[in-house]
């Protein structure tokens, strides 16, 4: 059983890493895939305020190239100034362009240092790519593309007329710088997030752990408990088997001397023949010979199976017949009863011979407890679906090793008791679905607690 329990002891600690790391790894990948996300949408965010942005400075600067255009002036002209109030632009970090489409030529740019022979429109960016996906690029709207140094750059291209269109592109550095710095915030922060989820997770699931050693524990308790009570079973009948074959073998063996040795002293005693002293002599062998029969009786009433025949019967009114019995006893050591009746009590199951003979023992067991003109308290009450019966002597108080024993057979502290009557009450008690059991204490005296089941 050791070996067991130290295998679910590793199992449970294995359980616990491997919970560890599995919490870890869903921690970081789902904090790597919610970094990707944030600088997903960060990108998406950077892209539309760059798009809007470059957008409106297309916008201005259309409506006043056409008030250029407006006032009659040539073509070089309307370039040439287009060229002086646009340089200015690529000190904001945008630049501004002209764009004849049918020539597939560069008109004007905003850079002066840009070569006066101006290229083809292929030349100032590659790859263009609309934003929002929504088909193979024109000379129309926002693109994202990439400028002849390899960099990425977006772009805002705008008709002015049939044959021009104007472009406004702005770099995409910053939000590279912006991405790498925001990057490696991010995956101190998944980091940060992962060890704490790592360490909530190794809380709760060693908590989970140590919640599963308990139960192992408390399994453990049980199974011992278990045995503990199987091993007193298996000694109890064991006990009761040897009571058994030595009742039946007294009993073939003793009773027919006995019945002959009482049947001849019993004449002899009537005979009268005998002078007072061996009277008295004969009185004290007959009333020897009676306690002989009544052990053997009682040893035969432990080891017969019990099998109650059960009717409902009100507890109270089978007191009352007992108490009757035993009444001269009771007056014999000016015992005082003090009793508690429950009219409103429900009757219970009771086999009433059988019962009859228990309470007979227990309150026998208190009468030879209690001190002369002592008391006995007789309390029976309704609890639940259970029928609760004290009986509370003030004899001197029972050791505590003594009344782990009290209702093993043979095992009394009086010296002509025969040690059955308790663990034969107990038996009944048993077989009717009740308990029983003792306490004692100085300031409470010794109880004797019977529960039995209400009749259903």
């Amino acid at each position: 059983m050791g070996n067991g329990f130290a295998k679910a002891g590793r199992r449970a600690a294995w359980v616990t890493w491997l919970s560890l790391f599995l919490v870890l790894l869903i921690a970081g990948s789902a904090g790597l895939a919610a970094r990707r996300e944030v600088l997903d949408l960060m990108a998406w965010h950077l892209n539309l305020h760059g798009v809007d942005h470059n957008r409106e400075i297309a916008r201005r600067t259309l409506s006043s190239l056409r008030k250029l255009m407006a006032q009659g002036l040539s073509e070089a002209e309307v370039l040439e100034r287009f060229r002086d109030r646009t340089r200015v632009a690529g000190a904001f970090g945008y630049a501004i362009f002209l764009i004849d489409r049918p020539a597939e030529r560069v008109l004007a740019h905003s850079d002066h240092l840009f070569p006066a022979a101006y290229p083809r429109p292929d030349q100032l960016f590659r790859g263009p790519a609309r934003l929002d996906g929504a088909g193979p690029a024109d000379w129309s709207g926002a693109l994202r593309a990439v400028d002849p140094r390899g960099e990425p750059i977006l772009l805002y291209l705008t008709a002015v007329d049939a044959r021009w269109t104007l472009g406004v592109e702005s770099g995409m550095h910053e939000t590279g710088a912006i991405e790498a710095a925001l990057t490696q915030r991010l995956l101190v922060v998944v980091a940060a997030m992962a060890a704490a989820i790592a360490v909530l997770g190794f809380l709760v699931v060693r908590g989970l752990g140590r919640g599963y050693e308990r139960a192992l524990e408390r399994e453990a308790r049980t199974l011992t408990e278990r045995l503990t009570a199987a091993q007193a079973e298996v000694v109890r009948e064991a006990r009761l088997a040897a009571v058994g074959q030595t009742a039946c073998l007294l009993t073939h063996e003793l009773r027919n001397p006995l019945a002959a040795m009482k049947l001849g002293l019993t004449d002899l005693a009537a005979s009268r023949q005998l002078d007072d002293r061996q009277g008295r002599k004969l009185d004290l062998v007959l009333e020897q010979l009676e306690r002989m029969d009544g052990l053997l009786s009682e040893t035969l009433d432990m080891v017969r199976p019990v099998r109650p025949d059960a009717e409902p019967l009100a507890l109270d009114a089978l007191l009352d017949r007992v108490l009757d019995l035993l009444e001269p006893v009771l007056a014999g050591q000016a015992l005082r009863i003090e009793r508690a009746t429950c009219p409103d009590c429900p009757p219970a199951r009771l086999d009433g011979r059988l019962m009859s003979q228990a309470l007979i023992n227990l309150l026998k067991n208190a009468v030879e407890a209690s001190p002369w003109g002592g008391r006995i308290r007789i309390r029976l009450a309704s609890r639940g679906d259970e029928l609760i019966l004290d009986l509370i002597n003030d004899g001197p108080v029972i050791p505590v090793e003594a009344l782990a024993r009290i209702f093993d057979a043979f095992v009394t502290s009086k010296s002509l008791g025969s040690g059955l009557g308790l663990p034969m009450a107990k038996r009944v008690i048993e077989e009717h679905g009740g308990r029983i059991w003792l306490t004692s204490s100085a300031a409470k005296g010794t109880r004797c607690r019977v529960c039995l089941p209400v009749a259903a």
